[in-house]
């Protein structure tokens, strides 16, 4: 048909993939098609590729992984959470210059095949053969005779969305900056920063040595390698395997790990740190905020919280890069303002708010964990009866807000304030028709209404890791219930508080008196409730008072007492804060 004026790929997969033409990667895109709520919708994505269609043959390549899809991902490090076959969609469509066009689809013709990434998996690692590679597999001349036909499988069309939003990619390399030699005896590389990504490891050795890589983000007191991460499927391993075809250098695919140390185990010869280098992955935003100031002991806090930001927001917001890797709704609201000064997030947080309206429940529910991987589900909810938390299900109104404080857009709002009136209209249910055990047959009348106004029943996290109650050996979830009634009150009220004021935003005045009406009946019975004649709460911990008093639930002559009961608080603990995950 002549030159090609315009050449793209659309793609998209069942679990991690990455596309090749001719030989030649397409894009730089890292675990497309990244996750989202795959049950409700599957994100595809765009390619030009005009500078890598030839004349004559032309070859499209694919190679797919598990990914969230099928691997091993969420806090029981379960599998197969939304299917159990990988799958590829792509269509290319070619414009030629003289009007014409052509369009060729995944279908029949593909062919497939097993090859040198044995497996793959976001949590465990994986494993490459380099002895099983098939040179110019994806460029044309190659014999695919032993290959298979792809099998065609219909999972319909009506899901798709385009992808929104910067994609993964590798934002930053690290140089190794030394190998270590552990008193174990152990080799181990040290790049000098925590990230969460892959390596890049060169080698040469006899074909069929095996290489073990082991990921960790710290080493113990004695200065050895160790696995910090404990739970089912969270090894954190890659193997790779020598072809023996002289200098190699492997890559991993389709996994990441949270570290900064790597045991080598296994790998030939004597190592040196300009072989290996760390691959920082993350969704590519753009910088917008920075800090300096004289004390480098502030500025190495910041240096810490910009890397915790870059490793955790990698397609969603998640908790941690290493062990659990969620989504969880609690992290984000706490974040989210701290993220809007560093990074450029208006379209990251508004696509994961997509997720998070998807994800809501019939009642009003908003899961503590988004997306809501079944195998989250099927571990939170037999646990804790109950799919959310305060604090943890406020982020549907929390993040929007802190985006519209940063970013101005009242779109945000907008597109999200149904979600929010459900969120409510469900604490409002759980508070009118929920009395705390030890109450029932206590109250009399004005009791029993003041009680409508408390959120105060259910599990709740509360203040969740107090360092003092952790430290103490208490467990998480015992310590949790001594802070949640205080917690879920405070979070009651200070949502209420921002609904009043993103209705009038909005313009919705009769929301706005509707709203701060609830408030001021949630303060009211709050301090009637729980705070005694000299300020001190019932649960006598320092962030208990920080959201009491960053959430104005008391009266302005009652703020100082609080105040001093704080400031006692914190003389008494040594001049240290412990405060818990939601006061911090």
């Amino acid at each position: 048909a002549g030159p090609i004026q315009q050449a793209r790929i659309y793609a998209t997969a069942h679990g991690v993939y990455q596309l090749s033409l001719n030989g030649a990667r397409v894009g730089d895109q890292e675990l497309a098609p990244e996750p989202t709520a795959y049950d409700k919708y599957l994100q595809y994505q765009t390619y030009d590729v005009t500078d890598l269609i030839q004349a004559g043959d032309n070859v499209l390549g694919a190679a797919l992984g598990d990914g969230w899809y099928i691997g091993r991902i969420g806090l029981p490090g379960a599998n197969n959470q939304y299917g159990d076959r990988l799958a590829l969609l792509l269509q290319l469509e070619i414009e030629y210059e003289d009007g014409s066009s052509q369009i060729i689809v995944s279908d029949d013709s593909f062919k497939s095949s097993t090859g040198p990434l044995v497996y793959s998996d976001l949590f465990i690692g994986e494993r490459y053969d380099a002895r099983l590679e098939m040179a110019g597999w994806d460029a044309p001349g190659f014999d695919d005779a032993g290959w298979q036909q792809a099998t065609v499988a219909d999972y319909g069309f009506e899901a798709l969305v385009a992808h929104y939003g910067e994609p993964m990619r590798i934002v930053e390399e690290i140089p190794a900056r030394t190998i270590l030699g552990t008193p174990a005896g152990d080799t181990v590389v040290d790049l000098g920063q925590n990230i969460s990504g892959k390596l890049r490891m060169r080698v040469a050795g006899p074909a069929g040595t095996e290489i073990r890589l082991d990921f960790s983000e710290t080493l113990d007191g004695d200065g050895n390698f160790v696995h910090q991460i404990r739970g089912r499927n969270k090894d954190q391993q890659d193997f790779y395997v020598t072809s023996g075809q002289g200098q190699e250098t492997y890559v991993g695919w389709f996994t990441t790990h949270g570290f900064r140390y790597v045991r080598l185990i296994g790998y030939p010869g004597i190592p040196r740190p300009e072989d290996f280098t760390g691959l920082a992955i993350a969704s590519d935003l753009p910088d917008t905020g920075s800090f300096t100031c004289s004390d480098e002991r502030l500025n190495q806090l910041q240096r810490n919280i910009y890397w915790s930001q870059r490793g955790n927001l990698v397609a969603i917001p998640t908790d941690c890069p290493q062990r659990e890797r969620a989504g969880f709704t609690g992290d984000a609201q706490i974040f989210a303002a701290t993220a809007s000064f560093n990074m450029a997030v208006l379209p990251f947080f508004d696509r994961w708010l997509r997720n998070v309206r998807l994800e809501q429940l019939p009642d009003g529910q908003v899961p503590n964990i988004v997306p809501y991987w079944r195998g989250n589900l099927e571990m939170i909810y037999p646990l804790h009866n109950t799919h959310t938390s305060a604090g943890w299900g406020d982020a549907c109104i929390i993040v929007p807000w802190e985006l519209y404080q940063a970013y101005g857009d009242e779109r945000v709002l907008a597109d999200n304030y149904e979600m929010m009136v459900r969120w409510l209209d469900y604490i409002k249910s759980e508070a009118e028709n929920g009395i705390p055990e030890r109450l029932v047959g206590e109250l009399d009348e004005v009791g029993r209404e003041r009680q409508r106004y408390l959120w105060n029943t259910g599990f709740h996290f509360g203040d969740w890791l107090i360092p003092s109650l952790v430290a103490g050996g208490q467990n998480a979830i015992a310590a949790a219930a001594a802070t949640a009634e205080v917690v879920a009150c405070s979070f009651y009220a200070y949502s209420t508080q921002l609904m009043a004021q993103v209705a009038a935003v909005l313009g919705k005045e009769a929301d706005v008196q509707r709203y701060t009406a609830l408030n001021g009946k949630i303060r009211a019975a709050f301090a009637a409730e729980y705070v005694a004649p000299d300020g001190r709460l019932p649960a006598h911990y320092q962030g208990l008072y920080v959201l009491a008093l960053h959430m104005n639930m008391v009266p302005a002559d009652q703020r100082p007492l609080l105040l001093e009961q704080l400031i006692n608080l914190i003389a008494e603990n040594g001049y240290r804060l412990d405060t818990g995950f939601v006061s911090v």
